[in-house]
């Protein structure tokens, strides 16, 4: 046909009328046109509607809509008729369901063809899912997703936690449980509930507070399921009921999971108890009383211990630095036969002889570097203000602001010599002898003038209180004390010989 009419779209029209008279148009429509030539839309119409009426020919339509383009016909039209074959009995067929996606696709509902796409479970619905960015048209439907393919499933639900949180999935998985139970489908019940433990599972792990309200739930799949990770969940979530985790642990007989919610309740006497009794495990007694901080869980131990030789044995082996030797040595009842005691003994004797060294170590090394960083601190706060001008209390022109300053220089210069005096005490004699021969030298050249230096006034104030006895401190602290104020370089060099030039770094007078 093709090679014969070619691009003739009246013949090809005129021919396509003739197949339908004969009611053979299954046979014309696979090498229909659908450019050059276009033929009207209606002849399409007529091919696609001719194709519901055998379920024979459904693939054939499925393929045709699939492969024409929307514009030679008309979608809408084609829908309703498809509409109205499924509703008649046996009218529906898988080929219908997935023409309709098609056509809804076509129309821009794509949201439409993923509610079918779910009803047919296709594979390729993941994939249409994220091509359209559909996520938030699930809802309580991505359940369905579970039974198509689980690991899809759960690895796009776990990745979406903003879009699809819990709330929106776990309804769904919980419905589908509750409708094969009431079906008597106890098979299909497990299934649907080892999915719904899947799921929260995924979703624990990806982001453990997000499952929140259902961690109660969490715990009893996790005991069904998976106890190893029950003790996971527990120290990984904060929102599941104490009281029920502690009854489905108690129920199962899971000692570790008792204990650890036991401790969160604060019943540390009942979590050692289990320690003690069920479990009989020494060096994790000794590690759950450390932690609590408890000196009458620490006695509750001990006693215990004392019961026996053996348990006495192995408190002594592994009490370490945790519990005072003493506190158990001293209990020892009279005539208790304890194997190995004197090595026993020894071994706790080596222990602690270990344990004073690391600590003077330890000690050492953070001196250490304590004096370092007070230096590393001083050699900062010197480096910020290197020199400074000071002028003496009383001078002329002093105002308001200049005793602020004078204020402010004190405590610099009290703060300075406190740091250097406690970092460095070893260099005082000779910073004190520096200190006072500057001092002297600058007053006897001020001498004539009639002015007092700031150090002079320092060392004047400190003679009559004992001279030359004073300490390189006490010199910088009446320095300090005498100044009124700073200047810069240039402006103190103006001010005449009243202005005095101090070394922050070095403490002394320049």
């Amino acid at each position: 046909m093709p090679q014969l009419l070619k691009d003739q779209a009246p013949q090809w029209e005129r021919w396509l009328y003739v197949f339908a008279q004969a009611r053979q148009l299954p046979l014309l429509a696979p090498v229909l046109p659908t450019q050059r030539p276009t033929l009207h839309s209606h002849c399409y119409d007529l091919v696609l509607q001719a194709l519901l009426v055998d379920p024979a020919h459904h693939g054939l339509l499925l393929s045709l809509v699939q492969a024409w383009p929307a514009s030679c016909f008309h979608p809408t039209a084609i829908i309703d008729a498809i509409a109205q074959r499924m509703q008649r009995p046996g009218g529906e067929s898988r080929e219908l369901w997935q023409a309709l996606a098609v056509l809804y696709k076509g129309q821009g509902r794509p949201d439409l063809s993923l509610a079918v796409y779910l009803q047919l479970q296709l594979p390729s619905v993941f994939d249409f899912i994220q091509e359209h960015s559909l996520l938030s048209y699930l809802d309580e439907k991505a359940y369905l997703l579970m039974a198509i393919d689980e690991a899809k499933a759960l690895d796009l639900l776990a990745g979406h936690l903003d879009t699809l949180p819990p709330a929106a999935v776990v309804p769904g998985l919980l419905d589908a449980m509750a409708v094969a139970e009431g079906d008597g489908d106890a098979e299909g019940h497990e299934t649907w509930r080892r999915r719904l433990f899947n799921y929260l599972d995924k979703v624990f792990t990806v982001d453990p507070s997000a499952a929140g309200e259902y961690a109660e739930l969490c715990v009893h799949l996790y005991a069904d399921y998976c106890p190893a990770r029950l003790m996971d969940f527990l120290q990984g979530s904060q929102t599941y009921p104490l009281e029920a985790a502690l009854q489905v642990a108690e129920q199962r007989e899971m000692v570790d999971e008792q204990v650890y919610i036991l401790s969160r309740m604060g019943n540390s006497r009942a979590a050692l108890a289990l320690i003690i009794e069920r479990l009989q495990d020494i060096p994790r007694a000794i590690e759950f009383v450390r932690l609590q901080r408890d000196e009458e869980l620490i006695e509750e131990l001990i006693d215990w211990a004392l019961r026996s030789a053996d348990t006495t044995g192995q408190l002594l082996d592994h009490i370490g630095g945790n519990i005072n030797p003493l506190r158990v040595i001293q209990k020892i009842p009279e005539g208790m036969s304890i194997t190995s005691l004197r090595d026993r003994l020894r071994h706790i004797i080596a222990d602690f002889r270990t344990q004073t060294s690391l600590r003077e170590g330890c000690n050492a090394i953070l001196r250490s570097d304590c004096l370092k960083l007070v230096n590393k601190l001083q050699m900062e706060v010197k480096r910020a203000m290197p020199v400074v001008w000071l002028q003496r209390v009383g001078a002329h022109g002093m105002g308001p602001a200049g005793v602020h300053l004078a204020a402010a220089a004190a405590a610099a210069a009290d703060a300075a010599a406190d740091h250097q005096a406690a970092a460095a005490p070893a260099s005082s004699s000779w910073l004190g002898r520096d200190a006072a021969t500057d001092t002297q030298q600058q007053q006897g050249r001020m001498s004539g003038a009639g002015v007092k230096t700031a150090a002079g006034a320092a060392s004047h104030g400190l003679g009559a209180a004992g001279g030359s006895d004073a300490s390189p401190v006490e010199l910088q602290r009446g320095a300090a004390r005498a100044a009124a104020s700073f200047l810069p370089p240039g402006a103190a060099a103006s001010k005449g010989p009243q202005w005095l030039k101090y070394n922050c770094s070095s403490g002394k007078a320049m």
